[in-house]
């Protein structure tokens, strides 16, 4: 029966199918290591940006500590130095 001229073209139609099936199969798994790499890759980036958000939280603690200090020393000049009581004349 594998002999027969009918069997020839039905026997390359399957080695055409499954050839094709296997280029589909690489390439879907090329597209899930493609996925996969992205997934880290995001995940990486979020672990960063979350990082330089602390560090951007920390910077707007100091500055806003360091203006609240400007702010005194600003009142401190405005009120003017200490001024001294007159020595007593007695």
């Amino acid at each position: 029966m594998a002999d027969e001229p009918t069997d020839e073209p039905i026997e390359a139609l399957l080695r055409q199918g499954a050839d094709r099936e296997r280029r589909l199969l690489r390439r879907e798994r090329r597209a899930e290591q493609d996925v996969a790499a992205l997934r880290a890759k995001l995940g990486d980036d979020e672990a960063r940006l979350e990082r330089a958000r602390r560090r951007a939280e920390r910077c707007r603690t100091e500055v806003t500590k360091a203006e609240e200090f400007l702010r005194r020393r600003q009142a401190d000049r405005a009120t003017g130095p200490p001024v001294a009581a007159a020595p007593d004349a007695s």
